[in-house]
């Protein structure tokens, strides 16, 4: 069988998903990096 129609019309879709969720995984492992290397302020609860 030959996909290649198939991937061609759906190229952009499952590019733009892996862009995405790549963005949104760099996004959390900077925010959790922060939040575990940040000076320890005791006045402030939250990260």
């Amino acid at each position: 069988m030959n996909y290649y129609d198939m991937f061609s019309q759906q190229i952009i879709p499952i590019l733009l998903s892996c862009i995405i969720s790549t963005l949104i995984i760099m996004i959390i492992v900077a925010y959790s990096s922060h939040c575990i290397h940040r000076e320890p302020n005791l006045n402030y609860l939250g990260c």
